[in-house]
């Protein structure tokens, strides 16, 4: 049996087969904005860009898989970006589609964050991901 971790959609079983494949489609899409971004601050001249990660908490995954992950501290809610900036700053982004919305377990773990002094911010598409990026001092 395969379970998805990261997709809320599969797991509401008040959503419908079409709801559920609209969010499926949406999270491909902020997959796409994903590699765009982590190709942009590879490629930068910037070298403060190169050290972008994802922290990979999603995909599908049959059940024990799942359960040791989650044993080894996979999270929900985490931010798709970590960006090691100079000075121990972290710099976390959270990638959306134009239209997307914050979970509430996201909402969550960004405020868990910036109570921590992180910088943490939201982009809505890939334009304002860029614009984002490089406004950090």
């Amino acid at each position: 049996m395969l379970v998805e971790v990261a997709l809320v959609a599969d797991q509401l079983p008040v959503a419908s087969l079409k709801e559920r494949m609209a969010l499926k489609r949406t999270r491909h899409i902020e997959d796409s904005i994903q590699r765009y971004v982590v190709i942009w601050c590879k490629q930068h001249p910037n070298k403060l860009y190169h050290g972008i990660f994802h922290i990979p908490n999603g995909e599908l995954r049959d059940k024990i898989t799942a359960i040791r992950l989650k044993k080894m501290g996979v999270k929900a809610g985490v931010c798709d970006l970590c960006l090691p900036l100079p000075d121990g700053r972290t710099f976390w982004l959270e990638l959306k589609t134009k239209t997307g919305r914050l979970s509430a377990i996201q909402k969550e773990f960004i405020g868990e964050l910036e109570a921590l002094g992180h910088i943490v911010k939201v982009a809505y598409g890939y334009e304002q991901a860029i614009e984002i990026l490089e406004g950090i001092k």
